[in-house]
């Protein structure tokens, strides 16, 4: 009974520090919303505009795995805006919560912001017919487990920074690099060597998704290996941010 009242209680703290941060901050700033959109939906759109309608789902796909991967890097900045400047983390010690609940509460709030743009483009995706009934599972799945990931790997590195000034940056170059570099918007195939995709998050679910929603042709292996890859770093990551990240000040 005390094991469900705990996991009750750190599911409450992540839904308050959602809600505080995410919830009410979007519906006082919804300019947030328009801005958390314009890198990805440019990319898909000159990704569509200059290969035609045919990479409609793939520039999707890609803008969405890039929203979330770089909505979950992007802890970096706030965890460290959070505990160096406000001492929000400082007070939290005192408190049940654990850095895991903690993440959670932050990277849910940051995927406030995006769930619109996200709606909107899973809708056209789901209109076309390249999201359906049966492949909303590993989609879902695959989403999540990005997101999981790379909050978790956000937040660790956040607790490490000395500097508000440095931390936006590094999760602005964290964003480009997982997000852009790595085949996000585009077949991992084109690489020369494709399995060099899976060392990313951000392509491995964007890989996954391809795959299950046929606007990608792979081989079955490296599909398989994307989700294992995923699956394998949101393990880490989150064993990262339990035994590795600072949740006590030095």
């Amino acid at each position: 009974m005390s094991r469900i009242n705990n996991l009750l209680t750190q599911l409450r703290g992540s839904l308050v520090i959602a809600w505080i941060n995410g919830w009410l901050a979007m519906t006082r700033m919804p300019i947030w919303l328009v801005s958390s959109l314009t890198a990805p939906i440019s990319i898909a759109l000159m990704i569509i505009f200059f290969g035609g309608y045919r990479y409609l789902g793939i520039g999707l796909i890609g803008g969405i795995s890039m929203l979330i991967g770089v909505n979950g890097v992007g802890l970096v900045g706030d965890g460290a805006f959070y505990r160096l400047e406000l001492k929000f983390q400082n007070m939290l010690i005192a408190t049940p919560l654990t850095p895991v609940s903690y993440t959670l509460g932050l990277g849910l709030s940051s995927l406030i912001y995006s769930m619109p743009g996200i709606a909107i483009m899973i809708g056209i995706l789901a209109y076309r017919g390249i999201i359906t009934p049966w492949n909303s599972a590993p989609i879902a799945a695959s989403l999540f487990a990005e997101w999981l990931s790379t909050s978790m790997l956000g937040f660790t590195i956040s607790t490490y920074l000395r500097d508000t000034r440095y931390a936006w940056a590094i999760g602005n170059i964290l964003g480009f690099v997982l997000g852009t570099l790595f085949p996000v918007f585009y077949p991992a195939t084109i690489l020369p060597i494709p399995y060099i995709a899976i060392a990313s998050p951000v392509s491995d679910a964007s890989i996954v998704i391809q795959y299950v929603s046929g606007v990608a042709r792979y081989n079955v292996d490296l599909p398989l290996a994307a989700a294992t890859s995923l699956a394998a770093q949101a393990t880490i990551f989150i064993l990262l941010a339990i035994y590795k990240s600072r949740w006590r000040s030095n």
